[in-house]
């Protein structure tokens, strides 16, 4: 009996497999993207939204910094924003820290003067 070649083998292997797979329909190309791209697009967000927090998180803390550390700051934002000055002294009077909103309202009385 004569060996064929390998060429020929491997054309008859996949012509076999082919067969034995003709039932099962493969998923068109498209439908393939777009679960790949709705996948993709998940992950997109979800790191979108964990940088965006982070943003927030370095925000606060670098708000809550500079409020710490200059009383003219924290005059600042008693005549801009003065619900978050009032969460700084309410973050700090729940930390232990007492006596700092009686020092500026002391200070920025006297000043007036």
């Amino acid at each position: 009996m004569r060996m064929r070649e390998p060429h020929v083998q491997k054309r008859c292997a996949d012509r076999k497999r082919r067969e034995r797979t003709a039932h099962v329909q493969p998923l068109p190309a498209v439908t393939e993207g777009r679960c790949a791209s709705a996948a993709a697009m998940a992950r997109r967000v979800v790191t979108g939204l964990l940088l965006l927090e982070a943003a927030g998180l370095l925000g606060a803390l670098l708000l809550y910094r500079a409020m710490d550390r200059s009383q003219d700051f924290r005059y600042k934002m008693q005549k801009r924003f003065p619900s978050i000055l009032e969460v700084y002294y309410k973050s700090n009077e729940w930390s232990g820290i007492h006596g700092i909103r009686e020092n500026d309202q002391m200070a920025w009385l006297s000043s007036k003067n």
